[in-house]
């Protein structure tokens, strides 16, 4: 498994890649709340900026990553 992300400072967004596939992610803002999540993982966030949602979403991705990489590792 491969996965990158990038930061487009253009657009002030991250852009999130595994095994070459660009992961869409969906932005919504509910009662003030921004909630971010990456489809086709089982990855959500939410922030009170869209900043900070797209920062709490990077943090859980590279945990739901590192468990990933974990488990195939045997749980080293």
């Amino acid at each position: 498994m491969r996965w990158h992300i990038i930061f487009d400072s253009a657009r002030h967004t991250y852009d999130y890649y595994l095994n070459g596939n660009h992961i869409e992610h969906v932005i919504s803002l509910e009662d003030g709340v921004w909630n971010i999540e990456a489809m086709g993982l089982p990855v959500a966030a939410f922030g009170e900026t869209l900043e900070k949602a797209e920062d709490n979403l990077f943090h859980a991705m590279l945990s739901h990553f590192e468990v990933i990489i974990s488990e195939e590792n045997g749980g080293q």
